[in-house]
């Protein structure tokens, strides 16, 4: 961000949502909130909790978001998990973790926003991947994977 100012300086309303919010990222919320009234951001934080592991906590973030709104103009999905190992030693269950989070998370963000978006007719989906979407090296074969389907899925709707 410029030093001359936020989105909020510019009109924009701006709604934060984290996994695991209320319990584990508490105190993240709270100093999300503090630092935009510590540096003037004159704007209401809204940070909104869910769990991207279920499509019920997501939908419900997003009315929350359209509620208090009325519209979602831009979303920004940046959650990311990694895990470092060798390849044949991951389970099908971490790299089902691993999927959960930086794929079916974000595709769970996606179908509660876009109807609204469709709606709207106008709307910007960003998906902050990784080189590792593209490339890839040893010890990274989960978070690769994912990073890839991430990168087609953001293909396909572009």
């Amino acid at each position: 961000m410029s030093r001359g100012g936020g989105l909020a300086q510019r009109g924009y309303r701006e709604i934060a949502t984290m996994r695991e919010c209320a319990v584990r990222k508490r105190s993240v919320a709270d100093d999300l909130r503090a630092l935009s009234e510590c540096i003037g951001w004159n704007m209401d934080v809204d940070v909104l909790g869910h769990g991207c592991h279920g499509e019920a906590p997501v939908n419900h973030a997003m009315q929350q978001a359209l509620d208090r709104t009325g519209r979602v103009d831009v979303v920004v999905n940046d959650a990311g998990i990694a895990t470092v190992g060798i390849t044949e030693a991951f389970t099908v269950e971490q790299f089902q973790q691993v999927f959960k989070v930086n794929q079916l998370g974000v595709l769970r963000v996606n179908r509660a926003v876009l109807p609204a978006m469709r709606r709207q007719r106008n709307g910007l989906l960003i998906h902050v991947s990784s080189a590792c979407g593209r490339v890839v090296a040893p010890g990274l074969a989960p978070y690769h994977a994912s990073k890839f389907a991430l990168e087609a899925v953001a293909d396909v709707l572009r």
